[in-house]
């Protein structure tokens, strides 16, 4: 099964097992009313059913039961939404960035944010977990750092990194390794960045492309 959205609100869910006649398996929704970012998080609990959150530009996150065939709000937002995640492991918890650098942590089973940080200058592109400690998490921003954290230590009123490395212009994105002991960055700046995680100096080893 194939997930797409496009800028006009709409999903699409392609079986590409279908192969019955007259069926080309694609399925189109249109559950928002904005451009779908980085749009989908597939449910990390077991269930009857798949579990699909969504977002867009319009500041909500929807959950789609796939049983039911269904969208429901999850959590309406003041600020556009850019990304989210969840934990390994962990579906009760969605993890996601609205507005100038804010990352919100939504409870599924109180329906509310218990947790608000502002952790960059500008928008948080992608958040990601250490394959071996979910509770590290590395964010890149459109402030032009890459910044990574510890969820246990993270003060409200003046947040403190663990890492932070820089580029010349917006980071797109910034990912573990498999293992966790390196931590690659994408930029506008044309280059990529890798650092060691293990490595207490803030530096990155540029590639340029």
């Amino acid at each position: 099964m194939i997930v797409a959205g496009n800028i006009s609100g709409y999903i699409v869910f392609w079986n590409l097992d279908s192969n019955g006649e007259g069926e080309d398996g694609i399925y189109l929704n249109h559950p928002h009313w904005g451009p779908i970012l980085q749009g989908f998080q597939f449910s990390t609990i077991a269930c009857p059913s798949v579990i699909i959150f969504s977002s867009c530009y319009e500041g909500v996150v929807l959950l789609m039961d796939a049983g039911r065939k269904v969208f429901d709000l999850v959590y309406p937002c003041e600020n556009i939404i850019f990304s989210f995640s969840q934990q390994p492991n962990d579906g009760n918890c969605l993890y996601f960035c609205e507005g100038c650098g804010g990352l919100n942590i939504f409870d599924k089973r109180t329906g509310n944010c218990p947790t608000k940080w502002s952790l960059h200058g500008d928008r948080i592109s992608t958040i990601d977990f250490d394959p071996g400690n979910p509770n590290i998490i590395p964010t890149s921003s459109s402030d032009r750092t890459a910044s990574i954290w510890d969820l246990r230590n993270i003060n409200a009123d003046k947040p403190k990194t663990l890492k932070t490395g820089s580029h010349e212009r917006a980071v797109h994105s910034a990912y573990f390794s498999s293992y966790g002991s390196s931590l690659a960055t994408t930029s506008s700046d044309k280059n990529i960045g890798i650092t060691s995680v293990v490595n207490t100096e803030d530096l990155f080893l540029r590639i340029t492309l």
